[in-house]
């Protein structure tokens, strides 16, 4: 048993996970998970981990491509080797998951002589990798010892390891040497305005990728003037020492500050991505790095207190009165475009279950003193004999509900998923005759739709008001999901 390689198959289809074991049991220890999450979290409990994670594309809540990018990020999960199980024929998925690092594809129905010969290749390419990093580490070891070899290391430890560019330890060093040879100069600090939401609403994942393009967007425009360093996090500074005057100065941080603020990611809504730049001018307001440093800091700091998406020379902080009024009627403006809703759908608000509390917890504040009535509303799919659906409908059934959701309600509504079956809506606004109205509504929608008739759903009504002291359990029986 000892000897055999260590299988995990993540796919929710029950008959997949079957069809897999009879295939695989006499040749591989195995291990099989329904959802991705049941998956990433026996890899990181396992004290074994997997030698092969068969993965499939297609599955609710969270599909293949995502499972697959969190293993790859992951420094202990990412030498696994992935395949990925599809019904799909299509070929640019397939290149989109080779892209991502997938080792191969296996489409469904099985052949069984084709999975098990591409395993057992895939195997031994990952047996072949492991022995040739074993030498390579063996063979490191011995060059540490040389100077010449420690010196490369030295040149590699130079740079941030996700942008690219100087990392802060280097560029403090190499800063106060070019500094020195400077005649004038400019050094600007920047750093993202709201980075702290871009993680929280999208994740790490996306905050990597807005990183690297601000960096992308500071070299951009630096143009080969200056040098640029990460200091940390998402701050980063720049020294112009090819930089003619002021005004030219100013050009480049207008260019930095409208190139990201335009830029257009791949995620839903990213518009309160811009970035602030405080400016210090060599030798005028510092001749050391730290002199600049310290007062390009307080000049960015300035710009955080005015309003944020702006630049500020440290020599103007003392502007007169009606120059700083501009700045912040300006700055309003900003403000609404950054924070302003820009999705043009017409139905119920979508948001994740996190912030449907918060928007919770503030309607039972607002119902403290205000006569304004709000319903809640949880709506589940079940079998006709109550009992839970079947995971491979399942994920049709609620995609129909979201649908449904998200285009029969009014747009001041609210909704999020509750569990694997549950859709919970606040109603806004509305009476519990109308809530129930509404429910009816949505129920015969969705039994007109579905073509699945075994299922069924229905619905629980309230006031919010009368779900305070029961809040605790509803957040309790998602817990359980």
């Amino acid at each position: 048993m000892g000897d055999k390689k260590h299988i995990l198959i993540i796919d929710d289809s029950t008959i997949t996970l079957k069809q897999a074991r009879e295939m695989l049991k006499d040749d591989f220890r195995l291990a099989m998970c329904k959802s991705s999450k049941q998956g990433l979290d026996f890899i990181k409990d396992s004290d074994e981990k997997p030698d092969l994670i068969l993965l499939d594309i297609n599955m609710p809540q969270m599909d293949g491509y995502e499972t697959m990018a969190r293993i790859m990020a992951d420094k202990n999960t990412c030498t696994i080797p992935v395949i990925f199980l599809t019904s799909d024929l299509d070929i640019e998925s397939e290149v989109k998951g080779l892209r991502m690092g997938a080792m191969d594809f296996i489409h469904k129905p099985f052949v069984p002589e084709i999975v098990r010969s591409r395993i057992n290749r895939i195997l031994e390419v990952a047996d072949l990798r492991k022995r040739l990093e074993g030498q390579v580490e063996n063979k490191t070891k011995e060059l540490e010892e040389l100077s010449e070899y420690t010196s490369e290391i030295q040149e590699i430890a130079r740079t941030d390891g996700l942008t690219g560019i100087f990392n802060r330890a280097y560029f403090e060093n190499v800063a106060t040497d070019y500094i020195g040879r400077m005649k004038s100069g400019y050094m600007f600090m920047l750093d993202l305005d709201n980075f702290k939401g871009v993680n929280d609403m999208y994740g790490h994942i996306a905050g990597d990728e807005v990183l690297k393009k601000f960096a992308d967007i500071i070299v951009m425009n630096v143009d080969g003037k200056g040098i640029i360093g990460r200091i940390g996090g998402d701050e980063f500074v720049v020294i112009l020492g090819e930089c003619n005057s002021r005004e030219e100065a100013a050009a480049v941080a207008k260019r930095i500050i409208s190139d990201i603020k335009d830029y257009k990611f791949r995620f839903t809504d990213m518009s309160l991505v811009s970035s602030s730049i405080g400016i210090s001018v060599y030798p005028d307001d510092g001749k050391t790095f730290m002199e600049l440093y310290n007062t390009a800091d307080k000049a960015l700091y300035y710009v955080k207190q005015n309003g944020k998406m702006g630049y500020h020379f440290y020599s103007d902080q003392y502007q007169r009165n009606d120059g700083k009024e501009a700045a912040i009627q300006a700055d309003l403006e900003a403000i609404k475009q950054i924070i302003g809703d820009h999705c043009e759908d017409n139905g119920a608000y979508l948001v994740e279950y996190e912030g449907f509390k918060k928007i919770y917890h503030f309607l039972e504040r607002v119902g403290e003193r205000t006569n304004e009535e709000y319903q809640i509303l949880l709506f589940t799919v079940m079998g006709h004999d109550g009992n839970a659906p079947a995971t491979d409908i399942l994920g049709e059934s609620m995609g129909k509900m979201h649908d449904i959701i998200s285009t029969y309600l009014r747009k001041g509504d609210v909704a999020t998923t509750f569990s694997s079956c549950q859709y919970i809506v606040l109603l806004i606004g509305a009476g519990h005759d109308q809530a129930v109205h509404v429910a009816e509504r949505i129920v015969g929608v969705y039994r007109e739709q579905m073509a699945a008739k075994s299922l069924t759903v229905k619905y629980d009504c309230s006031e919010i008001e009368n779900m305070s002291d029961n809040k605790k359990t509803w957040e309790d029986e998602r817990e359980k999901h």
